[in-house]
């Protein structure tokens, strides 16, 4: 019987939210379905947003959220079992966390969004799209490099259910999605400053298990529908036609979708992912959310919402081609040793 640890994070935390859980689950359950009998635990600090979302379905090993790094090295070096397969999805990380790891696992796998360098997992995954054009050179040589969209975690529903979407209606169903906690609070300047102008459009928005203002925004503004509590954003996204998100894994999900993407960034490499989307036509960047906030930007967006059509079919078309449904399929064969 294989085992599978996972060890991550999120909850209401700058920069990673639940996005990271949610990747590692689909690459869990696949798991679950490919591996019969495979044992899979969880390792994770103790943000309640996080936790929820994992612990009724697997087990989790939970870490006190003021543990360092060094402080977690040595409960690395205890970990109840040998021969394990180490997925890790947090930041930070350094060789020596790696090396401990390695002395009692099979394979050590990283997630790596930020393109670190000088790092020696034995696997590291970036599903970023189009990533691969910025890895130079042989900066990893002991390590398998999985890069871009094709190691994109999707769930295949997103595909089965794609369509491209009509946009010769007068009114579109248009929704927005900002993370699992929105900890920059881009909701509430989506819904004061760009709802106004999409009207008469239908608007909804989706607020993350992390949100901290639920309450107040939900009570407050009666013109627009809210989503609280959603598992998952494809029947959403299903019945909608535009989408407003940031860059990370939420905008590759509505693009595969077949939703017409627009794209607020919220930190930097989200920036990357909204402007390389944007020069394929596969999704319109608008600007960072500190740019926004600046007025630093050009509102070029509403007049494509309200004019043309033939664009937003453009990026509906082209999105939908973005990502298929075997990412996690790759990955898993990669892990064992069978495929690339």
């Amino acid at each position: 019987m294989k085992k599978y640890y996972f060890r991550v994070d999120g909850g209401n935390i700058y920069s990673i939210a639940t996005g990271h859980i949610k990747r590692c689950l689909k690459l869990a359950r696949h798991i679950s379905q490919k591996d019969d009998g495979a044992e899979i635990c969880f390792i994770m600090k103790d943000y309640k947003e996080g936790l929820d979302l994992v612990a009724e379905d697997y087990k989790v090993i939970v870490l006190d959220r003021n543990t360092d790094l060094n402080a977690e090295k040595d409960l690395m070096r205890d970990l109840p079992s040998e021969g394990f397969y180490f997925i890790c999805d947090i930041r930070n990380i350094d060789n020596e966390y790696i090396d401990i790891v390695r002395k009692k696992s099979l394979k050590f796998v990283l997630f790596d969004d930020l393109g670190i360098e000088n790092i020696r997992p034995d696997i590291l995954i970036n599903p970023t799209p189009f990533c691969y054009l910025e890895y130079k050179g042989n900066k990893y040589p002991e390590t398998t490099m999985l890069l871009g969209e094709r190691f994109f975690i999707i769930d295949g529903f997103f595909i089965d259910r794609q369509r491209i979407r009509d946009f010769k209606k007068k009114r579109y169903n248009i929704i927005a999605s900002f993370g699992g906690a929105d900890f920059l609070n881009i909701t509430e300047f989506f819904i004061r400053n760009v709802a106004p102008k999409l009207m008469p459009h239908n608007i909804s928005i989706v607020l993350g298990p992390a949100y901290a203002k639920t309450r107040q925004i939900t009570g407050k503004y009666k013109n627009i529908r809210f989503h609280t509590g959603a598992s998952s954003l494809t029947s959403l996204f299903a019945d909608n036609d535009i989408a407003f998100v940031c860059g990370g894994d939420t905008a590759v999900e509505s693009c595969a979708n077949g939703l017409a993407t627009f794209i607020i960034s919220s930190i930097y490499y989200e920036k990357k992912v909204g402007e390389s989307l944007h020069e394929r036509k596969m999704a319109y960047f608008i600007a960072d959310i500190e740019d926004i906030k600046n007025s630093n930007f050009n509102e070029r967006y509403i007049g494509i919402l309200k004019n043309r059509n033939g664009f937003l079919m453009t990026l509906s078309e082209n999105g939908a081609g973005l990502v298929d449904k075997e990412g996690a399929e790759r990955i898993h064969k990669v892990l064992l040793g069978e495929g690339r």
